[in-house]
């Protein structure tokens, strides 16, 4: 099996997609929150060709897209949006909405970022399909990996299409693949991160919002977090963070880089060794009261918290 890679999306992570997507032969999966067709375009093509050359070829994304389209565009960018949906469905792409319909757009989201294109997978990152994806920090870890492939492939839509606790698949020997399934107020995402926490003698959380709640509680005291100051982000964020700061649980930020922080991650150092929690989930209890699907990878590869380690340096300044 090959080594993992971590691809960030602030550099090549768009090309490395669409090229396996291009040479898919038996299944695609793309399953992500939002998507536009400023970067989507890019992958448009790949995901035509490997449908053409016979593979099956899936899109699931949260009806919040249109949402986030009108925002940015109006009504011209949910009609695009909808228009490049529809000729992909043309040439035989499955297209999946997914994600609850509520008065507050927050709610009921499904926060999952996991794209399969044969044995690859990309997981345990925060990438959308975005064009602002490309302006973040972020990445996801690509692993070759036929039997995760496999499994993904088949049960990550279905996950999609229903609300429940959560869920832990295997992914390899080191690595589990874990799911909040959008049920309010429960997150095994979240308690796991807290478990590290428990037993860590030091630890680095990054998060795109600001971490809170047990788990910045419990963290070791010379904890490093990383998230982002409020003019990096939108209006929503920013009032997560004062929300935070008048309840006095903000904790010391060490994040100096000038593009958005976009990658969620939690590093735990213990005698034991390095464990890592990779993927979607913000840390942030606001996601699990709204009932926010998620998933991550539970790891204590070495390989890939040597991955982390690396991003955690570079991102600490990026920019």
């Amino acid at each position: 099996m090959a080594r993992p890679e971590l691809v960030r999306t602030d550099m090549d992570f768009f090309a490395h997609l669409a090229d396996d997507i291009a040479q898919a032969r038996r299944k695609v999966l793309l399953q992500t929150m939002s998507v536009d067709f400023g970067d989507l375009d890019q992958l448009a093509e790949p995901m035509v060709r490997a449908q053409a050359n016979g593979a099956e070829v899936s899109l699931v994304y949260d009806r919040y897209s249109l949402f986030d389209a009108w925002t940015k565009e109006g009504r011209t960018g949910v009609k695009d949006l909808r228009q490049h949906l529809g000729v992909l469905s043309t040439y035989g792409i499955t297209i999946i909405p997914t994600g609850l319909v509520r008065m507050n757009p927050f709610a009921g989201r499904h926060h999952i970022k996991t794209y399969i294109t044969d044995d690859i997978v990309y997981a345990g990152g925060g990438a959308n399909l975005t064009n602002d994806t490309k302006k973040t920090s972020d990445f996801m870890l690509r692993y070759d990996n036929a039997e995760a492939a496999e499994r993904l492939f088949h049960q990550l839509p279905e996950i999609a299409s229903r609300r429940f606790a959560g869920v832990v698949l295997p992914f390899d020997d080191q690595t589990s693949y874990l799911v909040d399934g959008g049920q309010r107020g429960q997150s095994p995402i979240y308690q796991q991160a807290i478990e590290l926490m428990t037993d860590a003698d030091q630890a680095t959380i990054v998060s795109k919002m600001v971490p809170n709640g047990p788990l910045v509680e419990i963290a070791p005291p010379d904890t490093k977090f990383y998230y982002n100051r409020p003019e990096l982000v939108g209006k929503f964020n920013r009032l997560s963070l004062r929300w935070n700061e008048l309840a006095c649980c903000v904790p010391p930020n060490s994040y100096t880089g000038d593009i958005q922080l976009h990658a969620k991650l939690c590093l735990a150092r213990r005698n034991l060794g390095r464990v890592a929690l990779t993927g979607s989930h913000n840390f942030n209890t606001l996601g699990v009261h709204f009932g926010t699907q998620e998933s991550a990878l539970l790891t204590t590869s070495e390989e890939v918290c040597d991955l982390l380690e690396s991003y955690i340096k570079d991102c600490g300044t990026a920019g």
